[in-house]
C-alpha cells in the first residue's frame, strides 16, 4: 500500500499551482479601441456625478464628453448592454483621481452669455415692414432662380 505525504515546505516553494492571483498579478491593462481613458487611470472611480440623459444621447457621446470609457459607464450604471441607455433618465458618470485637476466647464457653459431682458417696446409697424421686406426679397430670389434654371419657360412668372 502506498501513502501520500503532504509536501514539505521546501517542495512547496519549488512548485506552485496557478490560481486567480497568478493571473491577476500578471495582468496588463490594454488600451481598447475607442477609449479616451489613459492606461494609468485607476480601475475604481473615486466619485460619481449624475448626468441627465437626453433623447439623442449615446454612451459613446457621453463618454467623450466626460472623458471616461464606455465600459466604465456601463459598469457604473449596471447596464446589460450599451443600447439599454434609453431606459435610464439619469446615469452616474465615474470621476477618477486623474481627472479631478483637469475638470473643465462643458462647452455649453463656456458659450453661454447672460443677456438682460429688455423692457423696450418694439415698434410693430417697423417689424411688419421689415418682415414684408424679407418676404418680398425671398420671392424675388425664387423668381430669379427659376428664370436662371429654365429661361425659356415663363409658366411660373405669375407667382
Amino acid at each position: 500500500m502506498m501513502t501520500i505525504q503532504p509536501p514539505s515546505s521546501s517542495s512547496a516553494t519549488e512548485f506552485c499551482q496557478p490560481d486567480e492571483s497568478t493571473f491577476l498579478v500578471g495582468f496588463n491593462r490594454v488600451r481598447r479601441y475607442g477609449t479616451t481613458q489613459s492606461q494609468s487611470s485607476p480601475v475604481t472611480p473615486c466619485s460619481y456625478t449624475i448626468y441627465q440623459v437626453q433623447t439623442d444621447d449615446t454612451l459613446e457621446r457621453i463618454a467623450l464628453k466626460h472623458n471616461c470609457s464606455v465600459s466604465s459607464l456601463v459598469r457604473a450604471n449596471k447596464l446589460w448592454s450599451p443600447s439599454a441607455l434609453f431606459m435610464k433618465q439619469f446615469i452616474r458618470i465615474p470621476i477618477f483621481n486623474s481627472q479631478q485637476p483637469n475638470l473643465k466647464p462643458s462647452l455649453q457653459e463656456t458659450q453661454c452669455k447672460i443677456v438682460p431682458a429688455t423692457t423696450e417696446r418694439v415698434d410693430s409697424s417697423r417689424e411688419e415692414k421689415s418682415m414684408k421686406d424679407i418676404l418680398q426679397r425671398i420671392d424675388r430670389n425664387i423668381k430669379s432662380f427659376r428664370k436662371c434654371d429654365n429661361p425659356s419657360s415663363s409658366a411660373y412668372d405669375h407667382i
